[in-house]
């Protein structure tokens, strides 16, 4: 057990218990990181459903492929489907925190459908679609930490 000692001018003071608020602390920002993450997982999903249904579709492809994901954000890999393994390369996502990345995922063409190129209008999708689920996504995550730290 951690014990420090101050003295001042005829008053002395103990603190004791350092080591184990410290372990605590570290314990509560852990489980505010996962669950953070996990809410915000969701939130994306339910971007991802949004763009789905506003998408440009000529085929439906473009469409079908959009998918929230989690990368690990030193690696560039995806750690959240069945194939781990796959590399994606840099992509575009909407809340990097440390050493994960959360966002929406597609067919390679998405960014010119979502900008706009010198011959195609831009098609705004993705960016409208987390605008709309933002605000809730990060109230749910802050309520969400707040209930499972506080356990």
């Amino acid at each position: 057990m951690a014990r420090r000692v101050f003295q001042g001018r005829g008053a002395n003071m103990r603190i004791v218990g350092l080591a184990e608020l410290r372990k605590k602390m570290l314990a509560a920002g852990d489980i505010a990181m996962a669950t953070g993450m996990n809410v915000m997982f969701d939130g994306m999903q339910k971007a991802a459903d949004l763009a789905r249904q506003s998408a440009p579709k000529r085929t439906g492809d473009y469409a079908a492929s959009l998918r929230a994901i989690a990368v690990d954000s030193e690696t560039y890999t995806v750690v959240n489907t069945e194939d781990s393994s796959k590399s994606i390369g840099k992509g575009i996502f909407l809340g990097k925190k440390m050493k994960a990345a959360i966002g929406i995922w597609g067919k390679w063409y998405g960014w010119f459908l979502e900008y706009g190129t010198v011959r195609l209008p831009s098609r705004p999708h993705l960016r409208p679609a987390v605008r709309r689920v933002w605000k809730t996504m990060i109230r749910d995550a802050l309520k969400q930490i707040v209930k499972d730290v506080s356990k």
